[in-house]
């Protein structure tokens, strides 16, 4: 039997295995309200130069017009010849969410999101994906298969032969010569990216989509059946988006809703702006790292598969990576040019700092996370976001002189002064930083749900019991 009962249907609780019973309608409206989309995101012939200064500039674009990329399974695959060539393997993660308009988020329960991950053969994903199509009602849930297929391990030199899942020699075949490799090769090149890391798997029922994040690598999206309307923002909006803080396990997505903004809560919302587009069979969307993205499959009942393919040199936000970029520096006393930034806070262009740069605006996001890991690990995450708080908005200065929270203030400013050296040298920068990052309350009193009881993830390889 493929499904199991489902229980416990409160929300942000992970579930277990239901069974569908009668058609469910058509969902292909918007996942997201429609004045957040501002233009459509550019398209180009796969073969056109112009590509060359898409890559240079890290600006997202599609190509289309017989991308060589996958274009051979663009006819050769559909969930008959994968039930097939992926054989007896019965580990695929399969997440299952409720039809009713939840989003695949790769962390259920826990108070977050209602669903889970199952695992399961392709053959049977195939068979539970038929059964939703031909039955179903609102307790029908909807599912997303989502794997990697090969990678290589962080650390691995270049030449390291590629992981992979235990698969058939048909889908190794499939992998390894019917995918434009040297291709890809070449445009990793041609743009200084790095190498390839992972080449990740989706597959769908037309139904879903994935909620507003950013990726660690570079991606290069292949569209191989079906349609997918995608949402793109600029990293310049990484603050208006409201990331989760850096402690909580959705941290590299927003924690507001899309579909039904509530500008009370989220009011720099207003402000994003993002790109669309609806990517056909064929096509390859280039979308750089850090570019915040809403993907929606379209067309129910019909098999909606993607590969993506990861590539470049992972930045882990807030974490190590930007350690070994500081440099010593004096301490940094917030207030000490406050001017300037009082005049950029008090217009609501704080932005404007980064100016058109994406780098600097992603540079932005990456100082963030890394004051955040340093205030959890010096005084706990519950305390972090509050201690962050006041000296972003200068309450430390009433701290006794002799006190403990006085020298932890001082020793942050330092580090402060190493993070204001690396982003522009100026002091102006990291107090309009610290103001991006408490803004509408983001870390203190806070914004995040609190995690209740037990949490699947597939970041960790969970499934549901």
């Amino acid at each position: 039997m493929i499904f199991m009962e489902l229980c416990g249907r409160r929300a942000g609780h992970a579930h277990s295995w239901p069974s569908p019973r009668r058609p469910f309608p058509a969902k292909t409206a918007r996942c997201y309200a429609s004045w957040f989309v501002r233009g459509q995101l550019p398209k180009l012939a796969w073969d056109d130069p112009k590509m060359a200064d898409f890559l240079v500039r890290r600006q997202p674009v599609i190509l289309s017009d017989g991308c060589p990329l996958c274009s051979e399974l663009v006819h050769r695959w559909s969930f008959e010849y994968l039930a097939s060539a992926f054989g007896s393997f019965d580990r695929l993660p399969v997440h299952f969410v409720p039809s009713t308009g939840e989003a695949f988020t790769r962390h259920y329960g826990g108070g977050i999101a209602e669903g889970g991950i199952h695992p399961m053969s392709f053959r049977a994903f195939s068979e539970a994906v038929s059964a939703r199509c031909r039955q179903g009602d609102d307790t029908s849930l909807d599912f997303y298969l989502q794997t990697p297929l090969l990678w290589q391990n962080e650390g691995d030199p270049p030449d390291a032969l590629l992981q992979e899942l235990p698969i058939s020699d048909q889908l190794r075949e499939d992998l390894m010569y019917r995918i434009a490799h040297k291709w890809l090769l070449g445009l990793l090149a041609q743009g200084g990216l790095g190498r390839f890391q992972i080449l990740q798997f989706w597959a769908g029922h037309g139904c879903g989509h994935s909620p507003c994040h950013y990726d660690d690598y570079d991606n290069f999206l292949c569209q191989l059946s079906g349609c997918k309307r995608v949402l793109i923002f600029s990293p310049q909006d990484s603050f208006r988006l409201c990331p989760y803080p850096y402690i909580h396990p959705m941290h590299r997505h927003s924690m507001a809703d899309l579909k039904q903004p509530n500008l009370a809560r989220h009011p720099t919302l207003a402000q994003a702006h993002g790109l669309e587009a609806i990517l056909q069979p064929g096509d390859v969307l280039w979308l750089p790292q850090g570019w915040w993205h809403v993907v929606q499959q379209l067309g129910p009942n019909v098999p909606n598969m993607s590969l993506s393919f990861w590539c470049g040199s992972r930045t882990t936000f807030g974490e190590t990576a930007l350690e070994g970029q500081l440099r010593p520096a004096g301490s940094v006393v917030v207030g000490e040019e406050t001017h300037h930034a009082e005049s950029l806070l008090q217009t609501g262009k704080e932005e404007s700092v980064f100016g058109d740069d994406n780098g600097a605006a992603l540079r932005f996001l990456q100082a963030s996370r890394w004051l955040e890991r340093l205030a959890t690990q010096w005084f706990g995450g519950v305390h972090a976001g509050k201690f962050i708080h006041a000296i972003a908005t200068r309450a430390d200065a009433a701290w006794p002189s002799d006190s403990q929270a006085y020298r932890n203030a001082q020793r942050f400013r330092k580090e402060l002064g190493r993070l204001a050296s690396w982003l522009d040298g100026s002091v102006c920068t990291v107090e309009v930083l610290l103001r991006l990052m408490i803004r509408d309350g983001r870390l203190f009193p806070g914004l995040a749900r609190t995690i209740e009881g037990s949490l699947v993830s597939a970041d960790r390889g969970d499934f549901s019991l």
